[in-house]
């Protein structure tokens, strides 16, 4: 509900912008999104709706109460700096950053967690997240809960798969615009589920190599790619993990066979 305003009557001059989010569904609920500064709201329509507003309160509070991701490019001090310069190539932009890091900078950005960067202008962050089966290891918990995908695999159904990518994507986009979220998630699964004694099988598609590589393709598609502004991505996903770890601690348990042939 905090992701999709359609349904709601409002007076707003709110505009999303691309450094912050190209995405219209996702809404600033604090007094400023990603260093702009967010349009007043007003929310007018029936009782039923104020009541669905109200209902939404604790999830506002407690996304207002949190830490804030701070972009260096609205700073005055970084914003003319190649890194930030939106015409120039990535590669570009990239060297540029790397290249004003020192050397322990360098090191603490090869952790999931790091920071702050100061030579960027940059807080401590948290880059990553979960997302098999909705956003997970975030702050706010009032995020959708999908069926794993032991079970929606088995619908052989494509557009499912990448519409439950679509929702949690929408989300977790959303949340990042509050500096809730993060970046990138570990999703989707696509070890095989060959050894039923896993505890993880759950995560995976199932145990058909064919299966779980649509299933990928699908659900990868639909966290990334939003319709309403297909040059930027939506959220990153990752899949994992390394093949043939479907047992953590060893490759070679009972039942599995991990030789090249089945590699």
């Amino acid at each position: 509900l905090l992701f999709v305003t359609k349904g709601l009557p409002t007076t707003t001059t709110t505009s999303v912008i691309p450094i912050c989010s190209s995405l219209p569904y996702a809404v600033c609920v604090s007094a400023s999104c990603c260093g702009e500064t967010a349009a007043k709201q007003v929310v007018q329509g029936t009782p039923q709706r104020m009541l669905l507003l109200l209902g939404l309160l604790p999830f506002l509070a407690q996304v207002q109460g949190g830490p804030t991701m701070v972009n260096p490019c609205l700073s005055g001090q970084f914003a003319s700096m190649p890194f930030c310069d939106v015409t120039l190539p990535l590669d570009a932009r990239v060297a540029d950053a790397v290249g004003r890091l020192t050397l322990s900078e360098k090191i603490s950005a090869l952790n999931t967690g790091g920071g702050p960067l100061p030579s960027l202008g940059m807080p401590p962050y948290n880059w990553w997240s979960e997302a098999t089966a909705g956003v997970g290891s975030s702050p706010d918990t009032q995020t959708t809960h999908f069926a794993y995908p032991i079970t929606t695999g088995m619908s052989f159904n494509r557009t499912l798969w990448k519409v439950t990518g679509a929702q949690i994507g929408r989300e977790a986009r959303a949340l990042m615009n509050t500096g809730h979220a993060f970046s990138t998630f570990w999703t989707p699964v696509v070890n095989l589920a060959r050894e039923p004694r896993w505890g993880r099988n759950i995560e995976t598609p199932g145990e058909d190599p064919y299966l779980t590589s649509e299933y990928a393709e699908q659900f990868v598609q639909g966290i990334q790619e939003a319709p309403e502004d297909p040059s930027h991505l939506q959220a990153s996903a990752c899949c994992k993990h390394y093949v043939a770890n479907e047992m953590e601690g060893t490759t070679q348990k009972d039942g599995e066979h991990n030789d090249r042939e089945h590699v």
